[in-house]
C-alpha cells in the first residue's frame, strides 16, 4: 500500500512549496487509502454474499431431504421412536408380496412439493390425539377402537369385568339412559358405564354437549369413530386422547363377519337374507361385502371409492396415533396394554380377577358359532376378497411391523404390572 511517508520524503519540506506540497500529497494519500478500503470492503462482502448463498442452497436441499424423508417415513412405512429420539430404518410390508401393489399410493412420480403439498396439506391434525411416542400421562383418555370381528369385545370385557374399568360404549344408553340430561355413571349387569354413546356420531355429539372430557368419568372410551371422537378432546387442557387397538388379518375378518351375520339379528346390520347364502354366493351378491373396513375408519371415508390418498392418511394415522395390538397375539396384546396404560387390578382378590382375564383372553368373547374355513390363497374365493380388501391387507402388514417396533415402548415396564395392586398368591 502507499504510505504518507513516502511521498514526504520524497520533496524538502522546510520551504513554503514543500509544505504546500506535502499538504496535498497527504490528501491524496488519503484518498488513495479510502480507494484502497473500499475495494477490500467490497471484495469481503462479495465473498461474504457467495458464501450465504452457497449456505442458504445447501440448507435448502438438506431441508428438502429431510422433507422427503418425512414423507417416507409417513407413507411407506419407515421409522422407529426409540427412547425419544425418533431413529429412520427400513420396514418392508409383510403382506403383500407384490410391492408394486402399494405403489400407486405413495405419490412417488410426483415433484416433490407437489407431494408435499397433497399429503402434507390435506392429513388431518388430530390435535386432540397424543402421538404414540409421547410418554403416557394419567391424565391422558384411553380410547379403544373397536374394529367389529377383530377381538374387539374381548379387549372390552377384560377391561369391565375383570380390571372393573369404567367404560363409555354404546352400553351407557340402555335402559333409557340415553334421556339423561346430566352425566353420569350407571350400571349395566353390574359393571360400570357412562350413560353416552360413544359408538355413533350423534351419541358423540351428545356426549360433547354433556361435558364427557371434563367430567373424567370414563377410565376407556370405546369407539370405531376416530375422527369424530377426537373432537371431545381437542379443547382439552389437561390431558388427550391417547389410541390402542387390535388388528386381524382382513379375509379372516370379513369371513368371520360373513356367518356372524347371518345370525346376529341383534345387530343393525343383521341381514336375514344371508341365512341361507355361502360365502362364495356372499361374494359376488350384491349385499354390503366387507371391503377395507379398517382404511375406511382410520381415514374417515366411510363410504365411496377408496383413493390411495385415502390409504396413506390410514397409513399416517395408525404410525402416529395408535397403540398397536394384534388379535393373533392376544396375550401380548392385552399385556402391552397394561403395562402402557399402567393398569392394575384393585380388586383384593386379585386372583379372581386374574382368572376372569385369563379366560377372556384365552377363550375371547362373543365367538363365532359358525365353524368355517380359511380358503386356500390360491382359489378365486380368496382372490375375490383380496380385492375387496387390498389396502386393508396392506394396511395389516404394516400393522404387524408397527408392533413389533413399539415393543420398545414398555421395554422399561415390568410384566405383570396388573398383578402390582395389591397382594396376591399368584
Amino acid at each position: 500500500m502507499v504510505t504518507e511517508s513516502h511521498y514526504i520524503n520524497e520533496f524538502p519540506t522546510d520551504s513554503d512549496e514543500g509544505i504546500m506540497w506535502k499538504e496535498e500529497n497527504t490528501k491524496a494519500v488519503t484518498n488513495i487509502n479510502d480507494i484502497s478500503r473500499i475495494i477490500k470492503w467490497s471484495r469481503n462482502i462479495c465473498v461474504s454474499m457467495f458464501v450465504l448463498m452457497f449456505v442458504f442452497l445447501l440448507c435448502i436441499k438438506l431441508n428438502a431431504q429431510q422433507d422427503l424423508d418425512m414423507v417416507s417415513y409417513m407413507v411407506n412405512g419407515i421409522g422407529n421412536k426409540n427412547e425419544g429420539d425418533y431413529k429412520k430404518r427400513s420396514m418392508k410390508y409383510e403382506v403383500v408380496e407384490n410391492k408394486n401393489e402399494v405403489d400407486e399410493g405413495l405419490l412417488d412420480e410426483l415433484p416433490f412439493y407437489t407431494r408435499r403439498r397433497l399429503l402434507f396439506n390435506s392429513l388431518p391434525t388430530l390435535d386432540g390425539l397424543k402421538n404414540v411416542w409421547e410418554p403416557y400421562d394419567t391424565s391422558d383418555f384411553p380410547i379403544f377402537i373397536h374394529f367389529a370381528k377383530n377381538g374387539g369385545t374381548t379387549i372390552k370385557n377384560v377391561l369391565s369385568h375383570c380390571h372393573h374399568k369404567v367404560l363409555a360404549s354404546e352400553v351407557g344408553i340402555r335402559d333409557g339412559h340415553s334421556e339423561d340430561k346430566e352425566i353420569n355413571i350407571v350400571l349395566f349387569h353390574g359393571h360400570p358405564f357412562v350413560n353416552v354413546d360413544t359408538s355413533t356420531a350423534e351419541g358423540i355429539e351428545r356426549a360433547h354437549r354433556m361435558n364427557f372430557a371434563h367430567s373424567h368419568l370414563a377410565d376407556v372410551t370405546v369407539t370405531p369413530l376416530i375422527h369424530e371422537i377426537e373432537k371431545l378432546f381437542s379443547t382439552q387442557v389437561f390431558g388427550r386422547g391417547r389410541l390402542f387397538c387390535i388388528f386381524r388379518n382382513p379375509i379372516e375378518r370379513a369371513i368371520s363377519m360373513f356367518y356372524y351375520l347371518q345370525y346376529a339379528d341383534w345387530e343393525t346390520s343383521y341381514n336375514p337374507a344371508l341365512n341361507n347364502m355361502t360365502l362364495d354366493e356372499y361374494v359376488v351378491s350384491p349385499h354390503n361385502v366387507e371391503s377395507d373396513y379398517m382404511t375406511r375408519i382410520l381415514s374417515g371415508k366411510y363410504f365411496g371409492k377408496l383413493t390411495p390418498h385415502d390409504f396413506n392418511v390410514a397409513v399416517v394415522i395408525l404410525k402416529r396415533k395408535i397403540l398397536i395390538g394384534l388379535q393373533s397375539k392376544m396375550n401380548e396384546s392385552m399385556e402391552r396394554f397394561e403395562q402402557f396404560f399402567e393398569w392394575k387390578f384393585v380388586s383384593r382378590d386379585i386372583d379372581a380377577q386374574e382368572e376372569c382375564r385369563s379366560n377372556l383372553v384365552n377363550k375371547g368373547s362373543n365367538v363365532n358359532r359358525k365353524k368355517y374355513i380359511i380358503p386356500d390363497e390360491n382359489t378365486k374365493l380368496y382372490q375375490m376378497l383380496y380385492e375387496r380388501n387390498r389396502y386393508d391387507m396392506q394396511l395389516y402388514g404394516i400393522a404387524i411391523s408397527v408392533f413389533d417396533q413399539q415393543q420398545y415402548l414398555v421395554a422399561n415396564i415390568p410384566k405383570n404390572t396388573r398383578l402390582q395392586g395389591f397382594n396376591s398368591n399368584i
